[in-house]
């Protein structure tokens, strides 16, 4: 039997499938989440859940005393909403995780961040790790990602806390909620837009090559805490040929609308100024137009030489997996 692991976030996509992989492991495995309903789920799956709001440190009081490793996937990601909501469930809960961890010991904690952190409406290609991130961020959700992670890593500089950092870029597969949803509702409504030809480069990863830099950071070296390391499948895409992949798994046609950036920003913006007064969120912002309009890929030859990470599932797979979960 391998160590014992708490699992945050794992009613979410990312996490859900962290725990069911550890458990396959040997490790067992404490889900936490907020979703009550999935509790018999992870109990048939030999997996003890605890349901909570990570805000609240009560939450991880309810953990008996053990010797743990720490995985942080729980978070709320999203290119729109109330800053409040990024503060709470990013910052603070992540705050609450660190001190659990310091206070019980943990001998690995694993933080889930996000390669968000990096842009700045501007073509940007092969980042690592050591490239600029920008002090003042694009919205709420990557500025929160960006002050948690710094509090992991400043809490390995001050107390010692055994840490490892991840960022994965634009995670996909089944159970999604996030990238493929968000493409196919556009795709339903006629609105799945190109800017400046669909020509900018991206980068995707399957999700279980995430779940894999998981396992690889959970049993690295000691020497490898307070390191973060960027996580994608290695192969950067056009837009245009990530999009045609999709419609190709759903084996439908589609004629892409061509919309210049400067019209396109104007609607995002409008669209932000109404969801502003409506509370709904809007169908474009000037982040998600911005990711689509401007190349970001990243150099994960760190992750690979010190973690031995070799990404598994193709970018491919993860859209067939999506597709067929979906359609089933």
């Amino acid at each position: 039997m391998k160590n014992t692991v708490i699992v945050t976030g794992a009613t979410g996509f990312l996490g859900k499938r962290t725990a069911l992989y550890l458990k396959s492991l040997g490790y067992e495995v404490y889900a936490l989440g907020r979703k009550t309903q999935l509790s018999t789920f992870f109990e048939r799956n030999g997996i003890r859940f605890i349901s909570g709001d990570l805000s609240c440190s009560d939450v991880l009081d309810r953990l008996p005393i053990a010797a743990y490793d720490f995985v942080h996937c729980a978070g709320f990601s999203s290119p729109w909403g109330k800053k409040k909501e990024f503060h709470d469930s990013n910052i603070v809960a992540t705050q609450n995780c660190i001190n659990f961890a310091l206070s019980r010991n943990v001998r690995r904690f694993i933080h889930i961040s996000s390669p968000s952190i990096y842009f700045d409406f501007k073509n940007r290609e092969q980042l690592t790790e050591s490239s600029y991130i920008p002090k003042n961020q694009v919205n709420f959700y990557s500025n929160s990602k960006l002050i948690s992670e710094k509090k992991v890593l400043y809490s390995f500089k001050t107390q010692g806390l055994p840490s490892i950092v991840l960022r994965p870029k634009a995670i996909v597969g089944a159970g999604d909620a996030a990238i493929m949803p968000r493409i196919l509702r556009s795709l339903k409504k006629g609105k799945l837009l190109l800017i400046n030809q669909g020509r900018a480069m991206v980068d995707v990863t399957h999700v279980d090559n995430v779940v894999l830099a998981i396992q690889l950071a959970l049993e690295a070296p000691k020497r490898l805490e307070g390191e973060s390391f960027n996580i994608t499948n290695g192969v950067s895409h056009s837009i245009t040929s990530l999009l045609s992949k999709v419609l190709k798994a759903l084996n439908v046609g589609y004629q892409f609308r061509h919309i210049p950036y400067p019209i396109a920003y104007m609607k995002a913006s409008v669209d932000e100024s109404l969801a502003r007064l409506t509370g709904i969120e809007p169908v474009l912002t000037r982040y998600s137009l911005g990711i689509v309009s401007y190349s970001q890929t990243f150099n994960i030859q760190k992750a690979k030489k010190q973690l031995g990470y070799a990404p598994r599932a193709s970018v491919e797979d993860a859209i067939s997996e999506y597709v067929n979960s979906s359609q089933s």
